[in-house]
């Protein structure tokens, strides 16, 4: 007899309607920011007195991840809808390591290539509940091992079309290559199921930045700033990726020609792929955290 579909029993992962208040929040402070900003007094100075030619600079992000993953899950399938943590056992917390290169060749244009190291996370658990993937049932009671795989490069171009002595604007085109990876399979049969976004994902979005000089007359050695990108997929139909980033910098100018600078703020990254009617997969990932970078300005 065909078997009735499992109801989801798991706890609800973080809404979409959260993510979209968590966005707000970061946007509404950043344009709070941008606003107070550029109503700042005078500089005299040419675009780009502040900024720079090159920088080569390095990130970490503490992030609590969130997500749901699942198989035969089209119309009249019979798949479950897993939990990532609370079902799966993949711990709640990870980390990414980043490489930045920027170059400005043109007063109004920016090339940029950067990307993650691939961050690899390990869990298990004793299932609380069945779990049904296309072709597997995994019984309440069984022990699973399960790894979330996360990676990600791209090529970025900057057109800033507002530039200023202390702060510039603009949009931002990328090309990112998005390696995620989530495996689940029983420690004593052997048996196995792996859902993958591998894809190269076009995307566009709009960036500020600003650094605003605090101490040294003439010719200022330390300043502060503040900065916002964001970045959204083209393919929403497919795969919707989004990626916000704002937060503080601090920087200092060391003989005129080299500046290191500190950068603070708040990340958050989504993906949410359910658009494979036919195979009924879908997986929805969600990363907030902290974010913490340190650039070298030439």
């Amino acid at each position: 007899m065909p078997r009735a579909k499992p109801k989801d029993q798991i706890p609800a992962a973080s809404s979409r309607g959260t993510s979209k208040r968590r966005a707000r929040v970061v946007w509404t402070v950043s344009l709070l920011f941008i606003t107070s900003m550029m109503g700042a007094g005078s500089v005299k100075a040419d675009p780009l007195d502040y900024g720079t030619f090159a920088t080569l600079g390095f990130h970490a992000v503490v992030n609590q991840i969130d997500g749901r993953m699942g198989f035969a899950l089209e119309n009249g399938g019979n798949g479950t809808l897993n939990d990532l943590n609370n079902d799966l056992g993949l711990p709640s917390e990870s980390h990414a390591l980043g490489l930045v290169v920027a170059v400005r060749p043109l007063e109004h244009h920016v090339v940029r290539l950067y990307g993650d190291l691939p961050d690899l996370r390990k869990g298990g658990k004793v299932l609380a509940r069945t779990l049904q993937t296309r072709n597997i049932t995994y019984p309440a009671g069984t022990k699973i091992l399960s790894e979330l795989r996360t990676g990600m490069f791209g090529f970025g171009y900057d057109l800033d079309f507002l530039l200023r002595p202390t702060w510039y604007a603009g949009m931002n085109c990328d090309i990112r290559y998005l390696d995620l990876r989530v495996r689940m399979g029983n420690a004593t049969s052997g048996y196995e199921d792996t859902l993958s976004v591998d894809e190269l994902v076009p995307c566009v979005g709009a960036h500020f930045e600003s650094r605003f000089p605090v101490l040294g007359q003439g010719d200022p050695w330390m300043n502060l700033g503040g900065f916002a990108r964001m970045t959204f997929s083209m393919t929403p139909n497919y795969l919707n990726y989004v990626d916000l980033a704002a937060g503080f910098s601090l920087g200092f100018r060391f003989a005129g020609l080299l500046s290191m600078e500190t950068k603070a703020g708040y990340r958050h990254e989504s993906f949410f792929h359910n658009q494979e009617t036919a195979a009924g997969r879908s997986l929805e990932l969600k990363r907030d955290g902290l974010l913490v970078s340190v650039e070298g300005l030439f």
